[in-house]
């Protein structure tokens, strides 16, 4: 995860989304994703395991995003990827020099 990254690789557009949560007349809590900004990343798989649970097996697949320093980016929040939704996981501010993020995410099953 170096701090220098090359504008070329930067050939995937991606949807970030936020989370809210919103009360219905009955109290029941809804769940919904707000569009919050359309950028251009570098999408590279980066993990995939096979998992075992209940009885059934299932893959799991992380991926690292990496774009452009935007403040504000946090752990609640998923990136829409084609039909593809990845939650994120982690971000880190590459170096600490406020120019790229690197968003740690897990691919999730909508």
């Amino acid at each position: 995860m170096a701090g220098r990254v090359r504008i070329g690789a930067l050939r995937h557009r991606v949807l970030l989304q936020t989370r809210t949560l919103d009360s219905r007349a009955t109290g029941a809590k809804v769940e919904n994703w707000n569009n919050l900004a359309t950028v251009w990343a570098e999408v590279k798989p980066h993990a995939a395991r096979e998992l075992t649970a209940a009885d059934s097996r299932y893959q799991e697949t992380s991926h690292q995003i990496t774009i452009r320093y935007r403040a504000g980016i946090t752990s609640k929040m998923r990136v829409l990827f084609g039909s593809r939704a990845l939650q994120v996981e982690t971000v880190i501010n590459a170096m600490e020099q406020n120019r790229w993020l690197h968003l740690l995410c897990k691919e999730i099953v909508l």
